[in-house]
């Protein structure tokens, strides 16, 4: 075991590689639990090495809406291909009781364009909702995006940052739409507006 797991030529790697090293020239009963506690015991490897165990978390029950626009989320995909409509950006909304998705193009992405289109085309068509989840884009951080949410009563929560499994379910929605989208669009890519409406 020595031989194979501390020599040069062995590295000091893992249990299981050392196993498939040592069952090509040796066998006996019980050789990868002895390697196993070799391996545990050796002064270099555990100095050495990083340990990849994970502490799993218990699963948590999340807070599952009971009506309709209780909690939504919201996001930005792009940029995209300019349509001939000068679209760049499609933002997207979604109630998570429902899973009712509504994207919205829009040509520029900055905070007075989102809550144009947030309120024209969300709040007005489809009610204020109680609790919004965003992503840390500085046009939802804003001071007018937050104004907007606190005059409407709209409890707005944030995504960790650099994590976009915060906001998973969105996130899947739009990879559905760009496969979706990717069936049916020219190929200068510059009609997906027109599937969008």
């Amino acid at each position: 075991m020595q031989e194979f797991h501390e020599q040069p030529t062995g590295g000091h790697l893992g249990m299981n590689r050392t196993f498939e090293r040592t069952k090509l020239f040796t066998s006996w009963s019980g050789v990868k639990q002895e390697i196993d506690d070799y391996i545990k015991h050796c002064d270099i490897c555990q100095k050495n090495k990083i340990s990849k165990k994970k502490n799993k978390l218990p699963l948590q029950i999340s807070d599952k809406p009971e009506v309709v626009w209780q909690n939504c989320s919201m996001d930005i995909v792009g940029p995209l291909t300019q349509t001939n409509e000068g679209y760049k950006y499609l933002l997207t909304f979604r109630d998570e009781l429902s899973k009712y998705t509504m994207p919205v193009p829009i040509q520029q992405q900055d905070a007075m364009t989102v809550v144009r289109v947030f309120v024209e085309q969300i709040i007005l068509k489809f009610g204020i909702p109680q609790i919004l989840l965003t992503d840390q884009v500085s046009n939802f951080l804003s001071d007018l995006f937050a104004n907007v949410c606190k005059f409407l009563r709209i409890k707005k929560i944030k995504t960790i940052p650099y994590h976009p499994q915060t906001n998973e379910a969105l996130e899947r929605t739009h990879r559905v739409l760009v496969e979706y989208l990717r069936c049916y669009i020219l190929e200068n890519q510059t009609d997906w507006d027109k599937w969008i409406t």
